[in-house]
């Protein structure tokens, strides 16, 4: 079922991509190693970023506002993700950088996400020599869910939906 959603938001996020002639932008976040410490910090500053941003980008009405934003914002964001990397006892430190890069070609189920280059925000961690994580930021693709307890229900949200209604509200 998860994957059903997951592959009908992707197909609905490329057909508006297609359709307004859009190129995403990208969040890539790059592991200092491939250590699993190192591992699992890259997803903690993922997770810390997306918490604190995508809100805020869900109610851009362009990738360029999108992209605005976040350049206006890169302090801000090494500065959250040096929180983590102290909270972790990381000693290494963050660089966030704001332009283009070349992406691999991404499967997910039967849809294949084009290799090319990209808009990206890179967060790269320390030495940037491990594997890395990407989502697009814009329009809001990026979708992190906790897993729910076995009481609780399992509640989809849509980053994209919230965008979408968020360009009709205006």
């Amino acid at each position: 079922m998860r994957r059903c959603i997951f592959g009908v938001t992707l197909c609905m996020v490329c057909l508006l991509m297609a359709a307004n002639g859009l190129n995403p932008l990208r969040l890539h976040v790059i592991a200092n190693s491939n250590s699993i410490w190192d591992q699992q910090i890259k997803l903690e500053v993922r997770d810390r970023l997306l918490a604190g941003e995508s809100e805020a980008l869900a109610e851009c009405g362009s990738k360029e506002t999108a992209r605005t934003y976040l350049e206006q914002k890169t302090a801000e964001l090494e500065e959250a993700v040096r929180e983590v990397l102290l909270e972790k006892g990381a000693c290494y430190d963050v660089e966030i950088q704001i332009g283009t890069d070349i992406f691999p070609q991404k499967t997910y189920g039967n849809l294949v996400y084009p290799a090319g280059e990209y808009d990206a925000v890179r967060v790269v961690l320390g030495d940037g020599a491990g594997e890395n994580w990407w989502c697009v930021m814009f329009p809001p693709l990026c979708l992190l869910q906790p897993a729910p307890t076995q009481d609780e229900p399992i509640v989809y949200t849509s980053f994209l939906l919230t965008w979408i209604k968020g360009l009709f509200a205006r």
